[in-house]
């Protein structure tokens, strides 16, 4: 299945926000290895991934200094990880997710 997510960078810190995407069920993520999803301030980015319907994915991210993390965080081992906007594998088009510096 193709899932596409949305990112809209809404952190106005003067850093590009590093993202990547994980497979909870399969232990995958999406880039590869050691490449991210970058998004700059007030851009929208589209991310489409295949996964395995039902599979939970999950958002992670954090500004390169590390002072603002996203959900599951950029290496998905953050320990108070928002897993809120984790989502089922589907062939759907998430609404965009803002990311905010609070």
């Amino acid at each position: 299945m193709t899932q596409t997510w949305q990112f809209d960078n809404q952190c106005n810190d003067g850093e590009i926000i590093q993202l990547r995407l994980y497979d909870e069920n399969a232990n995958l993520q999406w880039p590869s290895g050691t490449l991210i999803y970058p998004v700059t301030y007030g851009q929208t980015n589209s991310v489409s991934i295949t996964c395995t319907s039902g599979d939970m994915i999950c958002p992670g991210g954090e500004d390169p200094n590390g002072l603002y993390v996203w959900g599951v965080g950029l290496n998905n081992n953050y320990p108070a990880g928002d897993t809120s906007q984790c989502t089922p594998c589907a062939s759907e088009t998430l609404a965009a997710i803002e990311l905010t510096c609070n």
